[in-house]
């Protein structure tokens, strides 16, 4: 049999063919991370400075795109939340922020280091920023 006659024979008997390869983790799909990223960003300052004020329905949108996202590569609602609600992601996300904050040249914890980075965020109209008022 033809490697071509064997690949579409595992395709029928294995129902393989044109699923999406499924990454590891949410944290391999770069554009997810990136976006959870974002949602952290935005949500820290929006909890730490209280000039800031969260844009509550472009949040829900945005959320709404990343478990689109997600669901597009494989995982299921109940996989994404897992994620989400995991405390080693939580803090790996927080971490994130902080290193953010310290690169834009804030300190971390400083309630007008938080008001200055959410400036520049909205300024910049960054997807963080996006999310603020």
């Amino acid at each position: 049999m033809s490697v071509s006659k064997k690949l579409m024979v595992g395709c029928l008997v294995f129902g393989i063919c044109g699923q999406p390869l499924m990454a590891k983790t949410l944290r391999d799909i770069e554009t997810v991370d990136t976006a959870l990223f974002q949602l952290s960003l935005a949500y820290s300052i929006q909890k730490h400075c209280p000039s800031i004020k969260p844009r509550l329905l472009r949040a829900l949108g945005f959320r709404n795109r990343i478990m689109s996202d997600a669901r597009s590569h494989g995982f299921t609602d109940r996989q994404i939340e897992d994620h989400v609600d995991s405390k080693v992601e939580q803090a790996r996300m927080q971490e994130m922020v902080d290193e953010h904050m310290l690169a834009s040249g804030q300190v971390v914890g400083s309630s007008d280091g938080y008001c200055a980075i959410g400036a520049t965020e909205m300024a910049q109209n960054t997807a963080a920023g996006r999310l603020l008022r």
